[in-house]
């Protein structure tokens, strides 16, 4: 069984700054391979990473991962 933090050890992962929501705090997103694609969104508070939600990537989002 897989586990959603595994998702930032992944090789290729990509990670963006979220500008659409980071208006109270600094807000990321990752795309990762963890068993399947996955889209996870994340904010760092001091040494803590708060995961905000995590899903299954779009097709589009899966292309971005794979191109």
């Amino acid at each position: 069984m897989y586990t959603i933090h595994m998702v930032f050890y992944e090789p290729y992962y990509i990670e963006m700054f979220d500008f659409e929501h980071s208006v109270d705090e600094d807000r990321y997103i990752t795309i990762g391979k963890v068993g399947d694609v996955l889209f996870v969104a994340f904010t760092e508070r001091k040494d803590t990473i708060r995961l905000i939600s995590a899903r299954l990537v779009t097709n589009v989002e899966r292309r971005l991962y794979y191109d």
